[in-house]
């Protein structure tokens, strides 16, 4: 809080008459310890300042106040009027002369607050006349008229004219003046680092008054360097205006920027110096304090011992002692800010050393060292009342002189930030962080942020190039969502607060088919939300647009016009900021240290830095450092998150040479080659994403201990460079720049995490970006105060970035180390579901696997199991069985062939397909009946040996999952869920266990059974031979289960649902015997001419009879009455979700899945569907697709889809009138629409002709 503003409030509660003494028992009274006491100390900071002097008992209290009372507003223009013109003696004699009358007359020494109101008359004409000066000069120097060639070539004489000028204007304080007329030479002495030296010093005595910001010592330099020849002849001033912007504190960072990096080049160890100074002070404006001791150790370590002012390596000293001070390392600033006072006597900073050492004197309780150092400011000289803006030096200082210990005790609770209880703890603040802050603390939570060093400047965040994608990346529309909700914040955040926010677009380029078909899928996808998408397809047109780019090799191009370049560091901190205007509290050098759990894994409080803060709900958005806090009731001590930190190299270097870029030139991302651009008029970032260059972080021991950050290596980044610098030649004649390595931290899947923890209740986590937090923080964000205020998430389903995704064998970490490399190489790859990783395989297997790889399967994974996707004919000894990578987009895929052959075995004689991976649990317990009724909306109370399909609704009726139970005693059920749900159906009963305080236990024991699915019209014979019993309808119908034996093998739970629509069983074998039932069933299976088939023949299988799966079709936006299966509920008895599916029932909805059939599509040659695919109902779009598959009875391409209506509803009328077309690439196809399911022609006439999936 700085003085102008606590001045400025209150009305004055004395008189002049009043004595000191009053004045001071006013203050103790205001003093009152409750939440409103910044108002009061803006009370006390009126009175002093207002107080007249001459009635003052306690005169030095308020001596350093005097001044202050007119004209405190124009504390900006003293540095300027003071030290520039006054000790520099360039001021006018005629306002020397009215100073000196003023201050003799007042009897005190010249005092910045008095004299700027004078100089302020004289100084305000001038500025009004800058620009128009500049212009005048600028039109005498390189003599432009009407009549003349405005695009002539500007010879050098007038560069340095236009410079020289440029130096006098900042030497007399006109430093908009010096920036106009620096503009002009940029074209010509864009390579030469004393420019933008120039430029920097410039900007930053005008925005942030540090007039020392002037050395002349090597401008005999500039004049003897011959670079500034190298452009005149191809660029004139004209054509490179209109590409500057204004004078602006961004211009000064891109400006400190460049200096630095061409600096870096030079060996003279000034210009080294002068860069380093100026780019160290922006780094300290903008909070990035470990980048300014960074850039302060290299500028020590670069020029060593050479010969440099004292005076200069003392400024540098007191900058890096005002950063050890942000970062809370107060020993070290201390010990540099003592270096700087006995070193350098120059008064000003001398002044700023000393409040240096009080300010952490303050922060170390040593109050009398503190205020020792305070008088010793004053003696220097008043130029240091600035500083007293600290309110904790405000405190100090009054209570100190006071000697009233008591009042400065209460001074200080009451001005700390500390708080006792929070709603919501959040570690962390990064974007991740500061976007929760911002959306709990609208919501009304009492929010605190506790941040190791400070908001937004370590970590992803403060490596961060601040690239933004737009939702046309994804094609799942819940992470388009998402992402579409972290631009909506952006974009609104940006137009009330001052941070870099450039809406730039983005271009996609594709050499090869695969690439081109994903860009026409994108097109697709975008095209529904802005019309300015496009796509582009004629090389000379992408030539025309972008004349420094290679062009001949690529076949399409995308713009997107959505993608936005920020400045992620400003952004955290405006959502930092803003958030404590609703009420949230953000402490920075603050780490925290501990989460205590209690009863039951309940979290109850943190350990800080500042000590004990109480809350029910922590949230880990700490990045990199996910899962590091410690947690001492935990196996662990630690969380264990499926997320780990890996490093990714991009090259920060100049300008491209051309014209052609600026501000608005869109980022450019080649899909081929794995790279991306992104070139301004200032600097150009080259980032690329080869798998070699990439490397897992790692730590010295344990999980507490620092991640060890590698350096830069240009070997492994070569590959990278040799496509970058293919598609832009103009890359290999800028700079080389600095090489950098930003850290991110990525998850097994490419997917965030997001969502309450099942190792600690009240412990969320929000981490693992890969390497797109800034394109989905601001929507995660929202999604998980959705969670945590209501209990559920409203804006979009969070399936697929629940952190109950994973299980702990996820976050094993050499597991990690594997996976996560290659996930960070796929950053801006589009991947579709059939995709599989190359890394990490083979971490669960069903104890057939072998058995299965030798009859030909090809594996591909879903939750670390290997499954059968398909087997081929004719297996090779010792091939690679695991599928890689992701199935062909157009025409048909290598495995069609295959999968016809095991879908016509399945269909009309017998099947085998391994279903080992579906998650599976034994619920019992006196009170399991009672539990699971509550639990499922169907009806679970049927006779033992009965199988139920139900769906497990929450209070809103969406699908916590759908599950089969069956019945295997009076208080015994066998649950068979999804895969990807082994974890989340856990937790879930888990948790209404507790809070139904029913006697049920529940055990996880999908590692424990080998599932074998035998489907098709033999099944029954197949199953008759090898158990010895009657399978017929009448003995074992649908929807029944039974322990069984086979052979020797006992304990066998045979299931006849198979998950598909088709007749069969499922057989659930204790793996200690799986091997001998799998050959007894393969023996017996040769009759009946049995044949493996894998998990695509079970996808084809139940699309093509309208089957929905969670996770693919359905989930927690999708109740049953949008999905056809509310035969299945039972509104007789209560369950969760009952109301809401009622309403649901009485109003109609809104959306409704249909199965589609597409016509006139060409399986060898068109793009295939995928899922994701726009449907349109009567040319407009209604829906999208959620799966597909080709339906080999049917003889088409088989999707399964949603109708949406959100105005007027969805009915079954609405969906038979509308004529359908779904795009698939960008081309449309018409298609037929059914509302339940298709009838197939029947192989044998015991199929259960009764069972649908849906009705």
């Amino acid at each position: 809080m700085i003085l102008s503003q606590l001045a400025g409030i209150a009305p004055m509660p004395f008189s002049d008459g009043d004595n000191f003494k009053g004045l001071r028992d006013y203050a103790e009274q205001l003093i009152t310890g409750d939440e409103d006491s910044i108002n009061q100390l803006r009370m006390i900071a009126r009175c002093m300042l207002a107080f007249p002097k001459e009635t003052c008992e306690h005169p030095e209290t308020v001596e350093i106040f005097v001044d202050q009372k007119a004209n405190v507003q124009l504390q900006k223009e003293f540095f300027t009027c003071i030290e520039v013109e006054c000790f520099k003696g360039k001021v006018e004699k005629e306002i020397l002369e009215i100073l000196k009358t003023k201050f003799n007359k007042s009897g005190r020494t010249i005092n910045h607050n008095t004299a700027v109101y004078w100089i302020t008359r004289f100084r305000d004409r001038q500025e009004r006349a800058i620009f128009e000066q500049a212009l005048i000069k600028y039109i005498e120097i390189i003599k432009i008229k009407e009549n003349e060639d405005p695009q002539r070539e500007v010879a050098l004489p007038d560069v340095y004219q236009l410079y020289t000028c440029a130096l006098d204007a900042h030497l007399f304080g006109r430093y908009r003046e010096a920036f106009a007329l620096l503009k002009p030479t940029m074209p010509f002495l864009a390579t030469s680092p004393i420019l933008w030296i120039r430029i920097t010093e410039a900007c930053i005595c005008e925005f942030y008054e540090e007039t020392f910001m002037f050395t002349d010592t090597y401008e005999r330099l500039f004049f003897n360097k011959p670079r500034i020849n190298e452009l005149s002849n191809r660029r004139s001033f004209n054509e490179m205006r209109p590409r500057h912007p204004d004078m602006t504190p961004h211009y000064a960072e891109s400006a400190a920027c460049m200096a630095l990096t061409m600096a870096k080049c030079s060996k003279n160890p000034v210009i080294q110096y002068s860069a380093a100074q100026n780019f160290a002070f922006m780094m300290l404006k903008l909070r990035k304090y470990r980048d300014a001791l960074d850039i302060i150790q290299w500028i020590v370590v670069t020029i060593g011992n050479r010969a440099l002012p004292m005076a200069q390596m003392s400024i540098l000293l007191l900058y890096k002692a005002e950063a050890h001070y942000y970062l809370g390392d107060y020993s070290k600033a201390i010990e540099t800010a003592i270096r700087v006072t006995k070193h350098y006597e120059f008064p000003t900073f001398r002044s700023r050393a000393l409040m240096i050492l009080a300010m952490s004197y303050i922060k170390r309780m040593n109050y009398k060292k503190a205020y020792e150092y305070i008088m010793e400011t004053l003696d220097v000289q008043d130029l240091c009342v600035p500083m007293l803006e600290n309110v904790a030096l405000l405190g100090v200082h009054l209570s100190y002189v006071m000697n009233n210990i008591p009042m400065l005790q209460v001074f200080l609770e009451n001005c700390s930030k500390f708080v006792s209880s929070a709603d919501v703890v959040i570690c962390g603040g990064g974007i991740s962080g500061t976007s929760l802050a911002y959306h709990l603390a609208k919501r009304g939570k009492k929010v605190c942020l506790f941040e190791r060093d400070s908001v937004g400047c370590q970590g992803a965040t403060g490596l961060s190039a601040g690239l933004v994608s737009a939702p046309i990346f994804w094609q799942d529309a819940n992470i388009q969502t998402v992402a579409q909700e972290s631009l909506k914040l952006y974009s609104n955040l940006a137009q009330t607060c001052k941070f870099r926010y450039v809406k730039c677009g983005r271009t996609y380029f594709a050499s090869t088919m695969s690439n081109e078909i994903l860009l026409r899928r994108m097109y697709s996808r975008g095209i529904v939300q802005n019309d300015n998408v496009e796509l582009i397809d004629c090389q000379s047109e992408m030539l025309a647009r972008w004349p420094f780019l290679e062009t001949e090799d690529i076949q399409l191009a995308l713009f997107s016009p959505e993608d936005v370049a920020l400045d992620a560091v400003a952004l955290s901190q405006q959502l930092a900021e803003v958030a404590k205007e609703h009420g949230a509290k953000i402490f920075e050098n603050c780490p925290v240290t501990d989460v205590h759990l209690g009863d039951e894994r309940q979290v109850y409080g943190v350990d800080t830095k500042n000590g004990f803060v109480e809350t029910s709900h922590f949230v880990d958005a700490a990045g990199i450092w996910a899962g590091t806090v410690l947690c001492k009731s935990l196996p662990h001590q630690h969380i264990q998150t499926a997320t780990y930190p890996c490093t990714y190299t991009y090259i920060h270097t100049s300008k491209l040479p051309t014209g052609a870029v600026s501000d608005l030139t869109p980022i450019f991302n080649d899909l081929d080659g794995n790279v991306m651009m992104r070139a301004t008029s200032f600097k150009t970032l080259c980032a690329g994403f080869a798998e070699q260059s990439i490397r897992p972080l790692a730590r010295q021991s344990d999980n507490t201990t620092p991640w060890h950050q590698p350096e830069p290596d240009w070997a492994k980044f070569d590959k990278n460079l040799e496509k970058l610098i293919h598609r832009c030649g103009m890359l290999g004649e800028v700079n080389h720049g600095d090489l950098i390595c930003g850290m991110e931290s990525y998850t097994p899947d490419k997917l965030p995490t997001i969502g309450e923890s099942s190792q600690a209740k009240g412990y969320y986590v929000m981490c693992g970006m890969n390497g797109q937090g800034l394109s989905l923080a601001g929507g995660l964000a929202k999604l998980l105060s959705e969670i945590i205020c209501d209990g559920v998430a409203k804006t979009a389903d969070v399936t697929r970035v629940d952190v109950g995704r994973f299980i702990d064998l996820h976050a094993n970490s050499q597991y990690l180390i594997e996976r996560t490399p290659e996930i960070a190489a796929q950053t801006y790859m589009n991947l579709y579901s059939s995709h599989q990783c190359h890394t990490a395989r083979n971490l669960r297997m069903a104890p057939i696997y072998h058995q299965l790889r030798d009859a030909g399967a090809v594996f591909g994974e879903i939750m670390g199991y290997e499954r059968p996707l398909w087997f081929e004919k004719s297996p090779k000894p010792g091939r690679n069985a695991l599928l890689q990578g992701q199935d062909a987009l157009i025409g048909k895929p290598e495995w069609f062939d295959r999968v016809s052959s095991e879908y016509e075995a399945c269909r009309e004689r017998v099947g085998l397909i391994d279903m080992s991976s579906f998650s599976k649990y034994d619920i019992t317990g006196p009170d399991s009946v009672k539990f699971l009724q509550y639990l499922c909306s169907a009806n679970v109370d049927e006779p033992v040996g009965t199988t139920v399909y139900t769906g497990m609704q929450h209070k809103m009726g969406g699908y916590v999952t759908d599950c089969t139970l069956s019945r295997l005693g009076e208080n015994k059920f066998f649950m068979v869920a999804p895969t990807i749900q082994q974890e989340r159906c856990l937790v879930w009963m888990k948790k209404w266990i507790d809070r139904m305080g029913v006697k049920v236990h529940v055990q996880d024991v999908t590692g424990a059974y080998t599932a074998l699915d035998l489907i098709g019209p033999s099944s029954r014979y197949l199953m008759s031979d090898v158990t010895g019993l009657a399978m017929s309808t009448a003995e074992f119908p649908t929807f029944r289960c039974q322990e069984i034996n086979i052979g020797m093998a006992t304990g066998i739970r045979a299931i006849s649902v198979t998950h598909c629509g088709e007749l069969g069983w499922v057989i659930y074998i204790p793996n200690e015997v799986a091997q001998n039932v799998y050959e007894k069933v393969l023996d017996a299976g040769q009759e009946y001419s049995l044949q493996h088939a894998g998990y695509y023949t079970l996808r084809q299988l139940r699309i093509e009879k309208f089957y929905v799966y969670w996770g693919q079709d359905i989930n927690a936006t999708v109740t049953p009455v949008e999905c056809g299966r509310m035969f299945r509920v039972d509104f007789k008895k209560d369950f969760i979700g009952k109301q809401a599916l009622l309403e649901q029932v009485e109003k109609g909805v809104s959306k409704r899945f249909v199965q589609l059939l597409i016509d006139s599509h060409d399986k060898e040659t068109d793009p295939w569907p995928q899922g994701g695919e726009t449907l349109y109902r009567d040319g407009r779009p209604c829906g999208l697709t959620t799966s597909a598959a080709y339906g080999f009875t049917l003889g088409c391409q088989v999707c399964i889809a949603f109708i949406e209506n959100k105005e007027f509803g969805v009915s079954a009328d609405f969906i038979n009138r509308g004529t359908y077309e779904l795009d698939i690439a960008g081309k449309r196809f018409p298609c037929r629409v059914n509302l339940h399911s298709p009838t197939l022609p029947m192989i044998s006439s015991e199929h259960p002709l009764h069972y649908r999936p849906t009705q």
